[in-house]
């Protein structure tokens, strides 16, 4: 039967290059990137709740068309985060990280110009597709920069930036959302509350 000591052998190596390297600028750096990302997530994760009571005229929606609308992201996760975990132990968390974030900030944007219900939904289900890969990838991406004895801390002091990102959330919808923007005519039309969806997509 083969032996798994090498194993053992590479987490301790992996340990020891963590332990020489230290905890510096480049850690420092790396949480605010992350940080930033994650708080791009909580945005986009709680973004409808601000969207629905001005959407709700633009697309005539009934009350399960908006219940529809709120549970599409949630869908969009449950799907996305087995395939985004996949594919990130495969092809590698970094890459997977970045396509999440450039498909989500595209997708988001994208959502902005919706025209009809149906259409809006999809794109925030995709939305809450790749915004799983952001959430599933973050945390193990982070955690792998960092010693053990610095790891439960940082990972911790993350979850300062979803708060950030649900506090700032309601500030950008208190000054867009109010201004009376109406742009286009016929199908498409471009009101103050798609300028804040398009906004808060930006990664």
């Amino acid at each position: 039967m083969m032996s798994l000591d090498f194993l053992e052998d590479f987490a301790s190596d992996y340990e020891n290059a963590l332990l020489q390297t230290g905890f510096g600028n480049f850690q420092f750096l790396l949480i605010t990137i992350c940080g930033l990302i994650y708080m791009n997530t909580a945005m986009g994760v709680t973004i409808i709740s601000f969207v629905l009571p001005s959407a709700t005229c633009d697309f005539t929606m009934t009350s399960t068309d908006k219940g529809w609308l709120s549970a599409s992201p949630m869908l969009g996760m449950l799907i996305g985060s087995y395939f985004w975990g996949c594919l990130a132990d495969t092809k590698g968390r970094r890459v997977v990280l970045i396509t999440t974030l450039l498909a989500d900030g595209i997708f988001g944007i994208l959502s902005s110009f919706a025209p009809i219900y149906i259409i809006f939904m999809l794109f925030r289900l995709v939305n809450g597709f790749n915004v799983a890969g952001t959430m599933s990838i973050i945390f193990p991406y982070l955690g792998e920069f960092q010693t053990t004895q610095h790891r439960e801390k940082i990972l911790c002091w993350m979850e300062l930036y979803w708060t950030f990102g649900i506090i700032l959330l309601p500030g950008i919808a208190w000054s867009l959302i109010p201004l009376k923007i109406n742009i286009g005519s016929g199908i498409i039309s471009y009101h103050s509350w798609n300028l804040f969806v398009a906004l808060c997509a930006v990664p």
